[in-house]
């Protein structure tokens, strides 16, 4: 499986990348910008992400943009199998958090996370680790 981690801080970059890379290949953005560049990418190439980790504090409207693109292109396209979508981010007010899930999120998870909590999300979502060589 291909991972999309968006994280603006290279620490916490690092920290998902190492989490994560038990799942899958991973990919790191910035900022919302570069995840449509890279999602669209991904998708030219035939070599889709089935995850996107939005883990931004706090989002910007450009991430919010990503996320919405990400859910208009999959539709557009007739994509069946979407990516799972994690936004990931400080507490916020429930009226922020449903909006989360409007943009089209399939998680949430409040930052700070450990990674005892991204692995049970990933388990939740059926994501297996990858087998070991």
């Amino acid at each position: 499986m291909r991972i999309l981690v968006v994280e603006d801080l290279y620490a916490n970059q690092q920290n998902l990348q190492g989490i994560l890379a038990q799942y899958g290949k991973v990919d790191l953005a910035e900022d919302g910008p570069e995840t449509i560049r890279l999602f669209n990418q991904a998708h030219q190439e035939g070599r889709p992400y089935g995850l996107v980790f939005l883990a931004l504090a706090p989002p910007t409207i450009a991430e919010y943009q990503a996320a919405r693109h990400i859910r208009a292109f999959e539709e557009a396209q007739g994509i069946v199998q979407r990516a799972i979508l994690v936004i990931a981010t400080k507490a916020l007010f429930t009226q922020d958090i449903l909006a989360i899930f409007q943009r089209g999120a399939d998680l949430y998870l409040e930052k700070p996370f450990s990674s005892e909590q991204v692995e049970n999300y990933m388990k939740e979502c059926g994501i297996p680790k990858k087998k070991r060589p």
